[in-house]
Parts: structure tokens; sequence; C-alpha cells
């Protein structure tokens, strides 16, 4: 897996190296580490697995070549960022504050709020474990942390390019502005904190004060926003180069730099590659479905362009982004995982030529709402696993919020698409 990110990095340097090659060593991973994986984890990526070649033949029955490079590679990019990503565990999360008393009240709610939301952008799912653990009663939670965790991490997919859902924003969507994608995504990420604080509120207003939130220190900061400052600035540097791979690079990079001036060199070394022995294959799952999920995209894209199947929409605008989000947060709902919509709409719109900003907008959305309701989401179900936290449940509490912020997500689209000039 590590090399399959290496080389997909060097693959935008020296042409040389196609990109099949990382692509098809991501596959070999997959087979290796298939074994280890869960029945469910296996189950789903064989369906979709299915589907897309499915979809492949009948497209090469229709006549269509059959582009294996593209089917092998659709989520290449994607699946290079999170591995990346992965490494920032190893030096991202704060140092653990065992004897201090946990913060209670509507103070606490926010501070960790922003705490989960702040160190998620980075670090994903690693930032609620780190709280969660801390938090919890027995190993289980009140049904406001649950919330409270949830939407704080989902909301951070609004914005942060640490995030597996703005990779596969990107795919589709690479010429996307980066200020407009941040600017409107932070935005929305408040709007996400205040709908969530009036219902923790009025909910909880009766034991407000026993609530009880994780005691945040500007120490855990430092090393998220440096990363995030850094991926800025090589990106005003280098606008050329894929955001994704971008953001890959620099978080082995600076995970590299952080560890060598904390353990030295042959601590930093043993550090980064025993992370790479024993971390990075848990990481099995979410290749899995990466994989299978991109061969399913371009294997229904080639069967769309096959059957010369069209959109009943001629151009992007708010308004036909709002309905389309739409439908894939009904998706999410339905269970089809964010990444699996964005790869088939995403296959859809491409031949429409559409504004990439105003594209990736919707997919950060449909990512960062869709998620809150999807019983098969990542977070959901390690709210299950972890936490005892039945998905059903999760879900049921979420269905208003995400009505709320499809609203706002709607109303954010339709504005941009004017500003945008569409």
């Amino acid at each position: 897996m590590f090399a399959s990110m290496v080389l997909t990095i060097m693959s935008s340097f020296m042409p040389l190296i196609g990109f099949w090659v990382p692509s098809l060593i991501g596959w070999l991973s997959a087979l290796l580490l298939i074994s280890g994986a869960t029945r469910e984890q296996k189950k789903i990526s064989t369906v979709l697995l299915l589907i897309g070649i499915a979809g492949w033949f009948w497209a090469w029955s229709l006549g269509l070549s059959l582009d294996w490079q593209k089917a092998l590679s659709m989520n290449q990019s994607l699946i290079t960022l999170f591995i990346g990503v992965h490494f920032l565990r190893l030096v991202a999360l704060p140092d653990s504050h065992e004897e201090e008393n946990l913060p209670r009240g509507e103070r606490a709610f926010l501070t960790t709020f922003l705490g989960v939301h702040i160190l998620g952008a980075v670090i994903n799912l690693s930032s609620v474990i780190f709280v969660g653990d801390r938090i919890s009663r027995n190993g289980k939670l009140t049904k406001e942390q649950v919330i409270l965790l949830i939407r704080s991490l989902a909301s951070a997919a609004f914005w942060s390019p640490f995030f597996a859902g703005f990779g596969a924003a990107m795919v589709f969507a690479e010429d996307a502005s980066l200020a407009i994608l941040l600017s409107t995504g932070v935005f929305s990420a408040f709007i996400a904190l205040g709908i969530s604080f009036i219902e923790f509120k009025k909910e909880a207003a009766e034991d407000i004060n026993k609530f009880a939130g994780f005691p945040i220190h500007f120490d855990a900061f430092r090393i998220p926003l440096l990363l995030a400052a850094f991926v800025l600035l090589a990106h005003q540097l280098t606008p050329d180069f894929k955001v994704t791979l971008l953001v890959a690079m620099l978080s082995c990079v600076l995970t590299l730099v952080i560890l060598f001036t904390r353990k030295g060199a042959s601590g930093a070394i043993r550090g980064f590659s025993g992370h790479i022995t024993k971390e990075l294959p848990g990481m099995r799952g979410e290749l899995m479905l990466y994989l299978s999920a991109g061969l399913l995209g371009s294997g229904l894209s080639a069967l769309i362009g096959g059957l010369s199947i069209t959109l009943p929409i001629s151009q992007l605008t708010g308004v036909s982004s709002a309905a389309v989000l739409g439908c894939m947060l009904f998706a999410s709902r339905l269970g089809i995982h964010p990444v699996i919509s964005i790869a088939v709409v995403g296959g859809w719109f491409l031949p429409l030529n559409p504004d990439h900003t105003l594209l990736a907008t919707m997919f950060l959305f449909s990512w960062g709402i869709g998620v809150c309701v999807n019983p098969f989401s990542g977070i959901n179900l390690m709210m299950l696993g972890r936490y005892q936290t039945a998905g059903r449940d999760i879900v049921r509490w979420n269905n208003l919020y995400a009505l709320k912020l499809y609203a706002i997500a709607s109303t954010v689209l339709i504005l941009q698409s004017s500003w945008l000039g569409l």
C-alpha cells in the first residue's frame, strides 16, 4: 500500500510510470489483506465489483472498447490521499490528560465540538476514538455525546483537504477553486455547529450541566493547523499539482520531520516503518471499498456512454445541483456510501463540462451530510462496534438534522452558482 502511494505521487513527476502500475499494486494489496476483512466488508465489496464488471462487459458488448486502466485506477488518487493521511496519526494526536476532570455544560459541548472538528479535519476517525474513549462511561456514550462526535467529524468533510470526501470530490473536480471550497465549507461547518447546539440546548435543557465534554487544549491544535497551512501554501506554489497527491505527500513528509525532531533519526524510522507494517493493513476495509467503488463508477460510466443515456440536466446550475444533492442524500439514507454516489454522479456529469467548484461543493455536502444518516458509514459502524450505539438510533437522531443542513446546502449551492455566473 505504501509503494502504491509513493508510485502514484511519482507518476505526476515521471510520466514514464503509468498510473496503472500503482493501481495494480493497490489491487494486489487488497487481495493480500482480504482474508482479514469482515464478512460485511467482503459482501459489500463483492457486490460492487460484480456490478462494475457487469457494467464494463455490457458496455463492451455494445461495441465500447474496454479501458482496463481506467477500470483499475478510477479511485487511485483517493486511495493515495487516504494512505498518506493515515500517517498523521503518528504525530497529530494530542497528549492525554487522564487526571484532568471532564468539563461540563454548554461550554463543554462547544469546545468539544470545535476540538473534534479541527482534529478530525486532519486525523479523521482517530479524533473520535481518542475523545470518545476519554468521555465514555463503561464503554458507552450518551445520545448527546454520540451526536456531537458524529456531527463534529462529519462537518469537517465540508472543507478539510485531509478528508477522504475531499479526495473523492477532487477526482472529478480537480480544477475547483480551493479558496472558495474552504470558505464555503468553513461557513457551512459553523452552521452545522449552530444547529447542533440549539438542538442540544433544547433536548438536554434539564440535564445540561451533566453533559461531559472533552478537555481541549491549544497544544492539540498546533500540528493540525501547521499541516493545513503547509497544504495551502504548497497549493499556491504548485497550482497544477493535484491537491489529493499534494496532501498525501505533505502528510508523510511532515510526519517524518516531526518524528525526527521528537525521537531522532532512528526513532523516526522505526515509528514510520512500524506504522507501514502494523497500522496500514488495518485500512483493508476502506481499501476494498474504494477499489470496488472505483470499478463500479467506471463500469456504470462506460455503460451509460455505451447506451447513450443522457441526463435530464444539460448544465450544472445551483438549482440542478441542489436537486442532485437531494438524490445523493436519499441514496445515503438507503445505505449507499457517498463515495459510490460521487463515483456514479461524477461519471455522469464530466461529459457536461460542469464548473468544477460547484461540482466539488455539491460532493462535499453529500459526504458531510450523508455519512450522518448512512447506517453503513465508517463513523456510524465505529459507534456501533466501539460504543454499542445502534445504527438505527444514530440515523433516527440525525434525520431532521440532515434535512436542515440540506436546506442550508441548497441555498449555498444556488448562491455560489450565482456568484460563479452560472
